[in-house]
């Protein structure tokens, strides 16, 4: 139960989907850039990241996981909700009491994915928007290969990459299909065969929009009964480095 002085919800939350090697962490570092104080204002967890750390700690599920991972597959929504939930819940525990909006970068990757997110972490949280960058095949396969002379990750080879591609297709890309149908978020595509700089206008653009909504969403919630009309008369300015002001 959210405590009575907050307005938000406790997990506000934008989806970044898209293939491997599409640039989701490239933007999503962008986006925390952009924004004052990172961490503040805009979280970004990365589920893959945060599975790869779990693997690296030999916990009870690095097994599990590192079997998933190498062969390209989806690791069961028990597992990859579970560290996204307690990740969320440490932001919020190091922020001092501050609730960002959380980036998930890679996740909902299913439709189980999807349905566990709304039965777990959907009740106390508000699903601002998903952003799907699309990129061709051709294009992604080149970047994660040359990824691979650096990365060391054990997924970043010729065989896995297929899969995963396959796994993106089959699994990811109908939920993206499913949030637009449904109309639970709005889900804004970003063409991501292009350069960083490109690509980032474009994404710029689309978070500045989500953040400025989410500002007046705030400001309506602090106004007392029969006022709420009066935020629509509202102008909300993003500063540079994304710091809002309502007047």
């Amino acid at each position: 139960e959210l405590p009575p002085s907050c307005s938000s919800p406790l997990y506000r939350t934008i989806f970044v989907l898209g293939g491997p090697g599409a640039g989701k962490g490239t933007q999503c570092a962008r986006v925390l850039a952009h924004y004052p104080d990172p961490g503040r204002y805009v979280a970004h967890l990365s589920v893959g990241d945060l599975l790869r750390a779990a693997r690296a700690e030999e916990g009870p599920d690095a097994a599990l996981i590192e079997s998933y991972i190498v062969a390209g597959k989806i690791v069961p929504v028990e597992v990859s909700l579970g560290l996204l939930r307690k990740a969320m819940d440490k932001v919020h525990a190091d922020g001092g009491g501050e609730r960002p909006v959380f980036l998930v970068d890679g996740f909902p990757r299913s439709a189980d994915n999807l349905e566990g997110w709304e039965r777990i972490v959907g009740p106390s949280g508000a699903l601002l928007a998903a952003l799907s960058y699309n990129c061709p095949v051709e294009e992604l396969e080149r970047r994660i290969l040359k990824r691979a002379e650096t990365s060391g990750r054990s997924d970043d080879n010729a065989e896995s990459l297929r899969q995963r591609f396959r796994t993106f297709a089959a699994e990811t890309e109908p939920v993206v299909r499913r949030l637009e149908e449904s109309r639970r978020c709005p889900v804004v595509h970003v063409e991501a065969g292009r350069s960083i700089e490109e690509v980032w206008e474009d994404t710029k653009a689309v978070m500045d929009g989500i953040m400025k909504a989410d500002v007046i969403r705030a400001a309506r919630a602090l106004l007392p009964a029969g006022e709420e009309g009066e935020v629509e008369k509202a102008s909300v300015t993003l500063e540079e480095g994304g710091r809002a002001t309502v007047a």
